[in-house]
Parts: C-alpha cells; sequence; structure tokens
C-alpha cells in the first residue's frame, strides 16, 4: 500500500489578511499540482486519510458560512477560498459554494458570480440545487442578460429540479429591467 506524504498547510483562523489567504491558496494549488503529478491512479487511499479530508472540508464548509453570513468576506477572498474549494477532495457540500456565490452576489459582482456558475457546472461531483441555479439566473437578469437566463431555466427543468417563485420573479423583474414589459 502506497502513502503520499504531504504537508498540512496551516491552520486558517486568519482569514483576513489577505496577502497571507494568497499564500495559502497558492500553497494549496500547489499541494494539488504535485499530487496530481507524482501520485499514480493505483494509489490506495487509507481512511485516516480520507476522514482527515472529510474533516478539513467540514471546518472550511463551517468558517464559509460564518464569513458569508457575517458580511466580512471580501472579494478577493472569496475568489480565492473558491477557486481552493472547488479543488479539494472530496469536494465540500453545495452548501459551501452556495455561500461563497451568495457572498459575492451581494457585493453585486454579477459577472463573477456567472463565472462561479458555470464552473460548478463543469464539475461532474458536484450536486446542483435550485439556490445554486437561481443565484445563476439573478447574476445573468442583473448583468442584463435575460436572454441567458431562460437557458438556465431550462438546465433547472432538465436536471429535474423544480423552479420557485425566486426563480420566476427573478426571470421577470429582468425582463421588466430590459424593458421587454409586453413579454413578461
Amino acid at each position: 500500500m502506497k502513502k503520499i506524504m504531504t504537508i498540512s498547510p496551516p491552520p486558517l483562523p486568519f482569514l483576513g489578511n489577505s496577502s497571507l489567504l494568497f499564500s495559502l491558496c497558492q500553497l494549496l494549488r500547489m499541494r494539488i499540482c504535485f499530487l496530481s503529478r507524482y501520485s499514480t491512479s493505483a494509489v490506495v487511499v487509507d481512511d485516516k486519510i480520507t476522514q482527515k479530508g472529510i474533516i478539513k472540508c467540514m471546518r472550511l464548509e463551517n468558517l464559509i458560512k460564518a464569513r458569508s453570513k457575517s458580511g466580512s468576506l471580501n472579494l478577493q477572498v472569496a475568489v480565492c477560498l473558491f477557486d481552493s474549494v472547488i479543488q479539494m477532495r472530496p469536494l465540500p457540500s453545495i452548501c459551501a459554494f452556495n455561500h461563497l456565490i451568495g457572498a459575492v452576489s451581494k457585493m453585486k459582482h454579477y459577472s463573477i458570480v456567472v463565472s462561479m456558475c458555470k464552473h460548478i457546472m463543469g464539475c461532474k461531483e458536484i450536486q446542483l440545487d435550485i439556490f445554486t441555479m437561481n443565484s445563476w439566473l439573478n447574476g445573468l437578469c442583473n448583468s442584463k442578460q435575460v436572454d441567458l437566463g431562460f437557458s438556465v431555466l431550462t438546465m433547472i427543468f432538465k436536471l429535474g429540479l423544480q423552479p420557485n417563485a425566486y426563480t420566476m420573479n427573478t426571470l421577470l423583474l429582468g425582463i421588466c429591467n430590459e424593458s421587454k414589459i409586453n413579454e413578461a
């Protein structure tokens, strides 16, 4: 049985300092690149290593939730956390992604929200929910791209998700903001 020895990054109590966070993000990326480059697909993962990964995901998820709810998450930190979280294995739950996307959406950076959602769509391991799709829809409608919002509505139906009142209200508001009241 092969084991890959890695150096764990330091704990995350200092997320307020963006330069240290940027260093942490670089360290995580280097670690992921090293593991993917020098490990083989035949590596057997020990149960303890898997449990440590799950515990780290849960801690990071709780940290993201607390920081996004308190409003102390700035754009740079949110994007860096998103980049780190999307590369983690095992992936955290969709709730961590929803909190990050919601925080960026509250900052009114809708183009970044749309980019994050597109990136999540590329991950097969993530089970999307209606909250993620609504955030994507909201980002498109606030970016004056309601036509693409209807494509997201189609994806909602294809994924078997049930659109809610927020979904429809977001689309109607987007149509009205583009002065297409007859279509509404």
